[in-house]
């Protein structure tokens, strides 16, 4: 009678066990390329400042707090509104963004 009880009582904890893995699903992981994700090219440095230039030709004008290990024709990435970081590498800090230019 113990081991029909146990049995009884083991199976709908199994059900439960074996949907909740068939529900776990396998994370896709898409690759982007380092030009895609970049969307800009670094144009100009002036001192503190960086001049950027996407692919569509568009310029924006960064106030960085250093530019050390910048370099010209360096893919960072592109901010359209948001501008607290130039992503390279690492974040570089940006103290103030001009427009954008076309």
């Amino acid at each position: 009678m113990n081991a029909a009880k146990t049995l009884f009582c083991c199976i709908p904890l199994l059900l439960v066990v074996s949907s909740a893995q068939a529900q776990v699903a396998t994370p896709t992981i898409q690759r982007v390329p380092p030009q895609a994700a970049a969307g800009a090219r670094i144009a100009a440095i002036n001192g503190t400042s960086v001049t950027i230039q996407n692919t569509a030709g568009a310029k924006r004008t960064l106030e960085l707090t250093s530019t050390v290990g910048l370099k010209i024709g360096q893919a960072v990435g592109w901010c359209e509104e948001d501008c607290r970081t130039l992503r390279v590498v690492t974040d570089y800090q940006v103290r103030r963004a001009g427009p954008v230019s076309r």
